[in-house]
């Protein structure tokens, strides 16, 4: 009798760990916080799009191809669309009202440091702050 308790106790702590080490499948991803590789590809192409736009809204308008205004609906939309995230790093950042506000502001960071590399710009850089002073 001595030797079935015995047993008993043995499975039932055999058992007990079997299901402690099913309760945390470490190949799983999601249960421990991580992401899929498919999850991973995916924000990385949704963040690639909205860096391409991006970048293509800041060259057109510091060649004076778009205005300021425009910009800003290109890349908010862009955002919306691909990088949510980029609103709320651009809102922690910069203290202006408005989301538009925010990435008018942003730009006119980035032109005076294309400015800076290319001086042939500082018309169209100029023309950019104009459109702000008028926008806000």
């Amino acid at each position: 009798m001595k030797f079935a308790s015995i047993g008993a106790l043995l499975l039932t702590g055999l058992l007990g760990m079997t299901s402690i080490a099913m309760f945390y499948p470490w190949d799983e991803p999601e249960m421990v916080g991580l992401k899929s590789d498919a999850q991973v590809s995916e924000e990385y192409v949704s963040y690639f799009c909205f860096k391409q736009s991006w970048n293509t809204t800041l060259q057109q308008l510091a060649q004076g191809q778009i205005s300021l205004s425009e910009a800003c609906d290109r890349v908010q939309s862009a955002s919306e669309r691909n990088f949510p995230n980029f609103l709320n790093y651009i809102a922690e950042t910069d203290p202006a009202p408005t989301v538009r506000e925010q990435i008018a502001r942003n730009f006119l960071g980035h032109l005076k440091r294309v400015e800076i590399a290319a001086p042939s710009l500082a018309p169209n850089v100029r023309a950019a702050e104009g459109e702000f002073a008028v926008m806000y």
